[in-house]
């Protein structure tokens, strides 16, 4: 078999276990060498609960119905695509995570995997207006794949701010968590400027944020509290060879421990001194885009109080696995990641459930109908 037709056969087994963090990259390597090469991808976005396949934004030229259901995709049911896509990804306790096909880059992989990059893609699709139309959608080399009427495309970065004048508040809208020391230095940056500005609130927006490194919210809530927090109250790891060459020497591990569980409790932060420490009304959206280390950090900021949480359920829930290590399969070349880690979050519990929010407000079809012209330029990368 292709090493295609591998992975479309081995992701779901893997999914199986039930495990976020425990995945297969779907053709990772080959979509960026594809990609680098000058291959071409379908500018679409899409949104998918479950019961609708929803266009969220549309990247090419000309004009798509956003905020449309879309019917089929090259004659195929959408639903039927987008819940195999699904079923490539585990959710925490799921075997099928919808929300990873949400991003748009995976999305992109795994068109290409199924209809290349060098035909048009077919898409029916329903607009609000409840008309059902046929559109063509020509794919395009990955650099040209930008958000329409965009000014800050070309820029765009992990995390960005811009400040609400009517309001007086600041808005931070994270896409990951990588990169540390540039993280540090946005922060500063953004506090330094909510602080000239007097904002009285600060919303910070996690909806499409996967995670990364923990140690970044860590970063974050020392700009938002002076009392003590912890992201994580437990850690547990199994000591396999791969984990001792890591860690063995830092937790004073001995090798006759090898196959055994290694656990601690984790000991709270104590903030430092922080003369840009925002003493204003903080708001955190999250949603089931939000995994992982979003996911610790909205757990974190509910639990001790220091922020209200809006939007829906987190992606992960408050009892997860984590820290990927990655290995590659000898003959398909596909890379594997498989969780090493466990944790129960600040608050957490074994019932299955995600952060809860505060509030809780879903995006309406309509919010993504509207002229993506409204998006503005952030004032801080």
């Amino acid at each position: 078999m292709t090493c295609k037709d591998f992975c479309r056969l081995i992701a779901p087994a893997v999914a199986s276990f039930k495990n976020g963090h425990t995945f297969v990259y779907p053709m990772l390597n080959e979509f960026q060498e594809y990609i680098r090469g000058g291959g071409r991808v379908f500018p679409i976005a899409i949104q998918f609960d479950r019961q609708a396949v929803i266009l969220r934004d549309f990247y090419g030229e000309g004009t798509l119905p956003v905020g449309g259901e879309i019917l089929t995709i090259n004659g195929e049911k959408a639903m039927g695509v987008c819940q195999k896509y699904a079923s490539y990804f585990a959710a925490e306790g799921r075997t099928a995570n919808p929300a990873v096909i949400e991003q748009t880059k995976v999305l992109w992989a795994l068109l290409w995997m199924d209809y290349g990059g060098d035909q048009d893609l077919e898409l029916e699709i329903k607009s609000l207006d409840g008309k059902a139309s046929t559109y063509t959608v020509k794919s395009v080399t990955f650099d040209k794949a930008k958000p329409r009427n965009d000014s800050a495309s070309k820029e765009r970065t992990s995390w960005e701010f811009r400040y609400l004048e009517d309001s007086r508040c600041g808005l931070i809208t994270i896409q990951n968590l990588n990169g540390r020391e540039a993280f540090e230095q946005f922060l500063q940056r953004t506090f330094r400027a909510l602080d000239s500005k007097s904002a009285s609130a600060l919303i910070i927006d996690l909806r499409s944020c996967p995670g990364g490194d923990s140690r970044f919210g860590d970063a974050l809530l020392d700009y938002l509290t002076d009392r003590p927090y912890r992201q994580m109250e437990r850690m547990r790891i199994k000591m396999s060879p791969q984990m001792f060459e890591k860690y063995g020497a830092q937790l004073k591990w001995n090798k006759n421990q090898l196959g055994s569980f290694w656990s601690m409790d984790l000991p709270p932060n104590q903030p430092k001194k922080n003369a840009l420490r925002f003493r204003g009304r903080v708001i955190v959206l999250i949603g089931q885009g939000s995994f992982s280390s979003s996911t610790s950090f909205a757990a974190c900021v509910k639990h001790y109080g220091i922020a209200t949480l809006v939007g829906e359920e987190t992606g992960d829930t408050t009892d997860l696995y984590g820290e990927g290590y990655n290995f590659r399969l000898p003959n398909s070349g596909l890379i594997i990641s498989v969780a090493c880690k466990h944790f129960v979050l600040a608050g957490g519990s074994s019932d299955g459930r995600g952060v809860i929010p505060d509030h809780e407000v879903k995006q309406t079809r309509e919010d993504l109908g509207a002229s993506p012209t409204s998006r503005a330029k952030p004032a801080i990368r």
